[in-house]
């Protein structure tokens, strides 16, 4: 266990509040009232040497750019500054991190003095997240003592996204270098929904698709501030048209008066014809795990159906950010028609106070990137928040204006330079067209 290890925490006005990490018993200073959180546990799914897994834990920990302020490599313990903005209190929070005898990996937070207050509660997310990127490494991706869901369904994650930048391919191997994403400030009354298919059940997979989201899962929490239990993602085989329809409806019956949604998907879209029938001009859809392309009425999701969803929350905007297309070619994310789909037009009115952000043009395909394993269009969306290359004017802020002026540019050029044209497709609800290009999309970003 962690063991009678003291520090020395400053406490507010500059006095002294001694900490013990073992009872994470305190001192008091007067000026606040300690609250203790309770340790983060992860255990290795198999027999591991304490000293290989301690070794992981300091690569992660240089990862993530934490400055350690004490260690003990014989113990096995040491700790690290956290990245909590802390401008307003005057004090400093640590986490405590120790691998024991049996080579779990023990995680205890110290340093925030008020019960509940702002800087307590990120600090107890920054935990869940540091753990998170531990268990991805050590554990498997299990998460042990944090995980609400049940195994058999441990692709629905009701908590928070993992805090690696590590992309993870088919059956979560890491394919990807280390990525850190730029911190934005926390948006409270924000709620996100992040769904990645990759594999289908009865129709060809959409490469990079699993990676893609994953990705950008970690830039919703770090970039965009929607805190862990407000974000929702679901991968491939738990992304049937069923858990994608009860996951809109959490949302629905979650998202706070004058809040914002964030949609995102990866994974096939196809067009279908509407109610009408009219066969000039179709609807729509995006294709889930259980979804035909043969039977899209019955099968898949369409857009529209899920815009009102999310709609008829309390939120006061929604944002759809979408890697897919609806062209009905044989593309990268376009799944093959049952015989020859001509390419049609496909119509798409957002309500007030929305918008979809697609990767691509209705005639056209959204193609990979230069490796052609990851989404052309995410790469940018992501390198344009995660990085903040999108915050050009020097106010920390990135408006959806200065977000689609950014990326459409580059997928733009990228696609050219492999010989095809894609041009991502914004489509907002008539009448707020200008609120919506005004919107900031992250707050307090650095390009730094």
């Amino acid at each position: 266990m962690l063991g009678k290890w003291s520090a020395v925490v400053r406490g507010c006005r500059g006095s002294a509040l001694v900490l013990t990490i073992a009872g994470l018993a305190s001192g008091g200073s007067g000026c606040g009232r300690w609250k203790p959180l309770a340790p983060e546990v992860v255990r290795p799914v198999a027999a591991t040497d304490p000293a290989t897994n301690y070794r992981t834990v300091r690569d992660i920990v240089a990862e993530q750019k934490y400055r350690i302020v004490q260690q003990d490599d014989a113990k096995r313990i040491m700790q690290v500054l956290a990245h909590v903005d802390e401008s307003d209190t005057g004090h400093q929070s640590y986490i405590v991190i120790q691998v024991d005898d049996s080579a779990a990996v023990q995680l205890s937070p110290a340093g925030a003095l008020v019960v509940e207050n702002k800087v307590h509660r990120a600090l107890n997310n920054e935990v869940k997240s540091l753990k998170e990127a531990i268990a991805s490494r050590i554990g498997g991706g299990s998460i042990i003592g944090w995980q609400t869901s049940s195994p058999a369904s441990s692709n629905t994650s009701t908590t928070a996204v993992a805090n690696t930048g590590i992309a993870a391919g088919p059956g979560g191997v890491t394919n990807a270098p280390p990525q850190r994403f730029t911190r934005g400030d926390t948006q409270r009354n924000a709620y996100a929904l992040v769904v990645g298919i990759e594999k289908y059940r009865d129709v060809p997979a959409a490469a990079g698709a699993r990676a893609d989201a994953e990705d950008f899962a970690r830039v919703v929490e770090l970039t965009l501030g929607v805190p862990p239990p407000q974000i929702h993602k679901i991968f491939d085989e738990r992304a049937t048209k069923t858990d994608v329809e009860n996951e809109l409806e959490w949302i629905k019956l979650n998202v706070p008066k004058g809040g914002r949604v964030f949609f995102y998907y990866s994974g096939h879209g196809a067009p279908g014809a509407k109610s009408s029938g009219n066969s000039r001009v179709e609807t729509p859809y995006l294709v889930p795990y259980d979804g035909k392309s043969t039977s899209l009425a019955k099968t898949g999701l369409p857009l529209s159906q899920i815009l009102e969803t999310l709609k008829r929350s309390s939120a006061k905007e929604v944002f759809a950010f979408l890697d897919s297309c609806f062209s009905g070619n044989e593309g990268f994310r376009s799944p093959p028609s049952a015989g020859t789909h001509p390419v049609v037009p496909v119509e798409l009115t957002p309500p007030v106070n929305a918008v979809v952000y697609a990767a691509s043009k209705s005639d056209q395909t959204a193609g990979p990137d230069s490796t052609g394993q990851r989404g052309l269009f995410t790469k940018y969306l992501i390198e344009a928040l995660g990085s903040a290359k999108a915050e050009y004017n020097g106010d920390r802020n990135i408006t959806f204006k200065e977000l689609k002026d950014w990326v459409n540019n580059r997928v733009q050029n990228a696609a050219k330079q492999a010989s095809r044209i894609q041009e991502p497709d914004v489509n907002i609800g008539r009448g707020s067209e200008s609120a919506i290009d005004e919107s900031i999309v992250a707050f307090g970003v650095s390009s730094d």
